[in-house]
């Protein structure tokens, strides 16, 4: 089961007025975040399984969430293609050992060679995107992102 199918079904039951309130969690963790989310839920299991109408609502609901797949939404603009059908632009992310590389998000894996170069040091601060011009994923080619580059590219040139 999903973390989002725990959330759905915390928000369903509040709006039923089974659970009252969710607490705050405590820390920067998310794996406490996603405990303490987990456990005020089983809580209020607790609480309403007292009627067998009860327990049926409650298996239902844990049956039906468990089997379906939510997947993250996209918010992007409709990129025109040349065919004129729309065309939604893939979600990117960063990829490789240092986090060098801008991919179209997936399921697959991206293997790489886990090296270090001193141009790498500057994707730490750029902006992983599509590009509609090349139709890819890629780095926002910024002034400041150029000017890394080529300083990196220098010094490794120099040594």
């Amino acid at each position: 089961m999903q973390i989002t199918s725990f959330f759905a079904l915390a928000i369903s039951l509040a709006a039923l007025g089974v659970v009252k309130a969710v607490p705050a969690p405590q820390g920067d963790n998310i794996v406490s975040r996603i405990a303490s989310a987990i456990a005020t839920l089983e809580a209020g299991f607790t609480a309403i399984t007292t009627t067998v109408e009860a327990t049926t609502t409650v298996a239902t609901t844990l049956a039906d969430i468990g089997t379906k797949t939510v997947s993250p939404a996209t918010i992007a603009p409709v990129l025109p293609s040349p065919s004129g059908a729309p065309v939604l632009p893939p979600i990117c992310r960063r990829a490789g050992c240092n986090g060098e590389l801008c991919v179209t998000n997936s399921r697959d894996a991206v293997l790489t060679p886990c090296v270090w170069r001193p141009e790498f040091a500057c994707y730490s601060t750029a902006q992983c995107g599509y590009n509609a011009t090349r139709r890819a994923c890629g780095w926002r080619q910024t002034k400041s992102l150029k000017e890394c580059l080529l300083n990196a590219t220098t010094a490794t040139a120099t040594l």
